[in-house]
């Protein structure tokens, strides 16, 4: 006949009057000494979201070439609100499997890709050169924008 270990609840005893003569450090300086003694020297703490080197589960699931990384931008609200009318769109085109495929970020990634390429092949006279020219030049500001 087996016996299951007494659980002792480290919590209780801290807060007991008789651990320890009722005094809870010398208890809190033995769980800080056990967690030093199994804590890793150089832990590794989160960075981003940037997969590839994370579980073994998400490295066989995702394809060789996945490289992403979190960003935050603060948009408009006519951004925003037009980003939503797109993806809404855009589902309802699509055949039921593949409706939550399509994410904000990727339309955001695919926007910026074109936006980008544009701008590699025309620089000055690409669209997002342009369109932020124009803005600073509306605002009054003589400084040489080309």
């Amino acid at each position: 006949m087996s016996f299951a270990p007494e659980r002792t609840n480290i919590i209780k005893e801290i807060m007991a009057d008789g651990a320890h003569c009722g005094d809870p450090i010398p208890v809190i300086d033995e769980l800080t000494q056990l967690i030093r003694l199994y804590t890793p020297q150089n832990p590794v703490g989160p960075s981003g979201r940037n997969t590839t080197l994370s579980s073994p589960l998400l490295c066989k699931l995702l394809p060789p070439d996945y490289s992403r990384k979190k960003s935050n931008f603060h948009l408009s609200h006519d951004v925003t609100e037009g980003l939503e009318n797109a993806i809404r769109f855009l589902r309802d085109q699509l055949p039921l499997g593949s409706k939550m495929e399509i994410t904000k970020s990727k339309i955001v990634e695919y926007a910026l890709e074109l936006l980008l390429e544009d701008f590699d092949e025309y620089g000055v006279d690409s669209i997002l050169a342009q369109k932020i020219l124009k803005e600073f030049q509306d605002k009054g500001d003589t400084n040489e924008l080309t």
